[in-house]
């Protein structure tokens, strides 16, 4: 439990544990409010017209100046040169580990024992990535606020005592979720959506639904030619308000990320109405998933 035992300003000691965090300067990328405040700062937009459209623009500049030109370097090279920076350092989830339970009144088997340790240093704790960790013999019958009290002082004491490293100050994020609900299967759908939308976005949203599956029932319904026009109406409606939404919530999460606020798909006033398709289309370096990952209810 506690701080990864590794140097805090290591390569891997700047790996962060949720994947979720990678995915922020993917939606820097598709933001248009990011987009204005790169073309201003490659000199190719007049601060006027910047501040025309984008009311908030000295917020999305703060966030601009920390993840800078999001489109001129790979996610792996930014990852590794800035996370540490911008998201602090890791932390090892808190794991309890129960490595061996031993029977009332049955005799202990050293032999045993010592095996079930072996696993455990070469095996349990690299898993567990290595970090701060303390073995301890509880006796499980003791009265439990007894037990928390004794556990409450062991953390006391580690916390006091630790010796895993020189400065034990953990460097305070400049940058940190505001909610973390959003599972990251999501947040990659909803990007393959709008990656998919920018190399034709002309084309109608049934039909993109459609071809990603994103509503399967509906999509079956629409790839039948032989139904009623009724049901097909009805089919593109619903598959037109779904990829709708959809966008609007990938739209809602790049223009918070673009104000510091990630993961949130609260619409504000502040926010730009739609996506650049053209400018995205451009820009963007990263390869859109496979469609075989679309799995919607």
């Amino acid at each position: 439990m506690g701080q990864q035992n590794l140097e805090l300003h290591s390569r891997l000691g700047r790996q962060q544990t949720d994947e979720r965090l990678r995915l922020w300067v993917d939606y820097l990328r598709i933001s248009p409010s990011y987009a204005v405040a790169h073309q201003l700062a490659q000199g190719h937009m007049q601060m006027a017209e910047a501040k025309l459209r984008v009311e908030d623009l000295d917020t999305v500049r703060r966030v601009f100046d920390d993840f800078g030109n999001v489109w001129e370097s790979s996610p792996e090279v930014i990852w590794d040169t800035q996370a540490f920076d911008l998201f602090g350092v890791m932390l090892a989830e808190p794991d309890l580990k129960v490595v061996h339970t031993m029977q009332a009144g049955i005799p202990t088997d050293e032999f045993e024992l010592q095996q079930v340790i072996h696993d455990y240093a070469n095996i349990t704790r690299k898993q567990m990535g290595d970090p701060l960790t303390v073995l301890v013999s509880v006796p499980i019958d003791m009265d439990r606020s007894k037990l928390l009290k004794l556990f409450r002082g062991m953390l006391s004491y580690y916390e006091e005592n630790r010796q895993d490293y020189e400065n034990p100050a953990i460097p305070t994020p400049r940058y940190e979720f505001v909610s973390s609900r959003k599972p990251i299967r999501t947040l990659r759908q909803l990007l393959a959506l709008i990656h998919y939308i920018s190399k034709d976005p002309n084309k109608p949203q049934w039909q993109i639904g459609t071809e990603l599956n994103i509503n399967r029932a509906k999509a079956d319904v629409l790839r039948k030619s032989r139904l009623i026009a009724l049901d097909k109406i009805n089919a593109r409606n619903i598959m037109n308000a779904t990829v709708s939404r959809l966008i609007k919530q990938a739209l809602s999460i790049a223009e918070n990320a673009a104000r510091g606020f990630y993961i949130s798909q609260n619409s504000r006033p502040e926010h730009m109405n739609q996506f650049d398709w053209q400018y995205i289309s451009q820009n963007l370096s990263t390869v859109v998933q496979s469609t075989d990952e679309w799995q919607f209810e």
